[in-house]
């Protein structure tokens, strides 16, 4: 995930803005106009330099405790790639619905590492294996921090507004407790639409 996030901004950093950000990043919009794939798509997509490497450096951190939980097979890296993809989709999915019908894009696979950090966040509790869902804090963290980034459609980032959410907060659904990393029904899956909450101070 670390080399895709870099190396599809790398990418993406020699074409013009409006060529692909209104075809691949989510707006609220494109729910109506029955274009979810964008759910995934805008995860490939970001707004900087400094936002790729920030999600590539958390992707890094967080998933991979969990990717060795799904282990180093086949069918444990598909496990992996479906959990990110889900946390990513339904990160944007609760942006969509809290800001139903915004035109403005948003950007960037925050949502899907802030899912991977919650189920890293577990598997610290559990050590290794998933614990349970409420523990004892073990620190404190930036609420800021991972938040997606909202662009105009010629790619340009805009300003956030007091109260702007990048979604809603990150809790992981793990729906089996059991470890194992091939087995479709003990795969882990996100729920919290794992975007941080972003306030202008």
């Amino acid at each position: 995930m670390t080399v895709a996030i870099i190396g599809g901004f790398g990418l993406q950093s020699f074409l013009p803005p409006e060529q692909f950000l209104p075809t691949y990043g989510f707006s609220p919009a494109h729910l109506d106009d029955g274009r979810a794939i964008t759910l995934i798509t805008a995860l490939f997509v970001h707004g900087s330099w400094a936002h790729a490497l920030m999600n590539a450096a958390g992707a890094l951190a967080f998933g991979t405790p969990v990717a060795r939980y799904y282990g180093a097979k086949a069918t444990g890296a598909l496990a992996f790639l479906l959990f990110y993809l889900v946390c990513g989709a339904l990160a944007n999915l609760g942006y969509g619905l809290v800001h139903a019908g915004d035109p403005h894009l948003l950007v960037g696979a925050s949502g899907a590492v802030a899912g991977l950090m919650a189920a890293a966040a577990r598997m610290i509790a559990g050590k290794g294996v998933p614990g349970p869902y409420l523990s004892p804090p073990r620190g404190g963290h930036d609420r800021r921090m991972g938040c997606g980034e909202p662009a105009d459609r010629r790619g340009r980032l805009r300003p956030r507004r007091r109260g702007d959410a990048g979604g809603l907060g990150g809790a992981s659904l793990w729906i089996c407790r059991r470890p194992g990393a091939g087995d479709p029904l003990r795969l882990a899956i996100t729920s919290g639409c794992s975007r941080l909450i972003c306030q202008q101070s």
